[in-house]
């Protein structure tokens, strides 16, 4: 159902949940749908807290509990951390960023451990006694189980929007300084940067290195050669692993090749060194998946045509019956034959990025296996999506 609460704007401004910059941003009134036709208790509690607090005190969401634990309320949000808060300004669907009080909470209050009571004491001194960051997460003592490495996630996270609002305010020397913070919070040596049971893990630090490419290219390269060595490292393990190894670890060497060093190689201001690196085994392992994968779809739009194509001429013959429910089994041919073109599309898409990193390596000749397969299918897959949707090889 659609819900509302009214804005007290007074009040909103006088205790702090806008600021005066904000005051031409508030709304009369919030307004919401909750998607769900059961109310659980939940979020009959959150509703009745929303209905009576009347903009007293701040309503918090963490941003841990994923989208059904907002109620629909996202566009309303502003991070402030590990929670979003709610405030009267409509932004999108990820929420606003108030990028001084950000900053504030992840560079400052947020490394304080001193366990002051900040909010009755604001004047109290600082105090240090416990020197890392974060709850610890970078002390050398502290195990990291895969619990602390999904939260890491959520530090990179907070890291990574900040820098990217203080870019897009074109404050470069504080999205840097949030940039160097977040690789001191999450260091290498000690939460690597490359996580095969995490691969948004990675992902982050990708996009953190473009985020640098915006106020030091220097460190963008560092980090992103930092990355590279790591994933070298994979690539040659599997230069010597059986089919049975690859077999389980296709998913990581899908992604290295996929998505991880093209985005490298496109955010890196100088060239990464692939002297050294041996793909011929994971790079076979590739070209087989891939012909397999393209050669499966082709034979399933070939059957698919078929049967469209007997179901048109069942209709012009007036085999057909029932004409509405026979247009809905040509659609539903379609839809499926479109699925297995975009299937076999993409798989070929991938062999011409696989082919790309194995020209930048050197290595000739499981380059020219890959053209080889490439030229097999991209003929076919011309004819439905152009002569130019593909490289020539």
């Amino acid at each position: 159902g659609s819900f509302s609460i009214p804005v007290d704007r007074e009040k909103v401004l006088a205790n702090g949940t806008v600021k005066e910059k904000d005051t031409a941003r508030i709304v009369d009134r919030i307004r919401w749908d909750l998607k769900s036709t059961i109310a659980s208790r939940s979020a009959l509690m959150v509703l009745d807290i929303l209905a009576t607090n009347n903009w007293e005190r701040p309503v918090y969401f963490a941003t841990s509990m994923g989208s059904d634990g907002y109620f629909g309320l996202e566009e309303y949000f502003q991070l402030e951390g590990f929670a979003y808060r709610l405030v009267p300004i409509k932004s999108g669907r990820a929420g606003r960023i108030d990028s001084d009080i950000l900053y504030e909470n992840v560079m400052n209050k947020f490394d304080d451990h001193s366990r002051i009571d900040r909010v009755n004491h604001p004047d109290a001194p600082a105090q240090q006694p416990y020197p890392y960051a974060w709850g610890g997460v970078n002390d050398p003592r502290v195990y990291n189980s895969d619990d602390n490495i999904r939260t890491c996630y959520y530090i990179q996270n907070i890291h990574s929007r900040l820098a990217q609002q203080l870019i897009n305010e074109n404050k470069l020397d504080s999205a840097e300084r949030v940039l160097d913070h977040c690789q001191q919070v999450l260091p290498n040596d000690l939460i690597c940067y490359k996580l095969n049971r995490n691969p948004g893990y990675t992902d982050r630090w990708i996009e953190i290195a473009k985020l640098y490419n915006a106020c030091n290219p220097e460190k963008a390269t560092k980090l992103l050669n930092t990355l590279w060595d790591v994933m070298k490292e994979e690539l040659n393990f599997y230069e010597d692993a059986d089919d049975r190894t690859l077999k389980i670890h296709h998913e990581n060497i899908e992604l290295i090749y996929a998505m991880f060093l093209p985005r490298m190689i496109e955010y890196s201001k100088t060239p990464l060194d692939f002297s050294g690196v041996k793909l011929s085994n994971s790079g076979n392992y590739m070209i087989s998946n891939a012909d397999r994968t393209i050669q499966q779809a082709m034979g399933n739009v070939q059957s698919l045509a078929t049967e469209r194509s007997m179901l048109i001429s069942r209709i012009n013959s007036g085999e057909e019956t029932n004409r509405e429910d026979a247009m809905a089994r040509i659609q539903a041919t379609e839809d499926q034959l479109n699925d297995q073109l975009q299937e076999a599309a993409q798989s070929l898409k991938g062999l011409e990025r696989s082919i790309r990193l194995f020209e930048a390596c050197g290595d000739k000749n499981t380059a020219e296996k890959a053209k080889a397969v490439h030229r097999q299918y991209a003929s076919q897959l011309s004819l439905y999506f152009g002569a130019d949707s593909f490289e020539k090889y």
